[in-house]
């Protein structure tokens, strides 16, 4: 519909890094939301009775939060980047 090769190309691309980093920011949100309520509350027990700890300790550390978002994003760029390829083919 005389949309050229690359703007085809780009279009799969832009789509591809809008659900990378709306998934990436939304993921590290509830993520972090869940692991911030085991830490206060302690939703899920362990279930010992005679345990000094009563329910699972979780430790939130910043890098475990940027290296996955930052492997989410890639592969969910990778993964746009097979369908914006063979899309430009036809």
């Amino acid at each position: 519909m005389g949309a050229s090769r690359s703007i085809i190309k780009r279009i799969f691309l832009y789509e591809g890094a809008i659900v990378a980093f709306s998934g990436a920011l939304v993921g590290l949100i509830l993520g972090f939301t869940i692991c911030w309520l085991q830490k206060v509350y302690g939703f899920v027990s362990m279930g010992i009775v005679g345990s000094l700890v009563d329910a699972y300790p979780v430790e939130m550390r910043f890098n475990d939060f940027f290296f996955t978002a930052i492997v989410v994003i890639i592969m969910t760029l990778a993964a746009s980047y097979f369908p914006a390829k063979r899309a430009v083919k036809f």
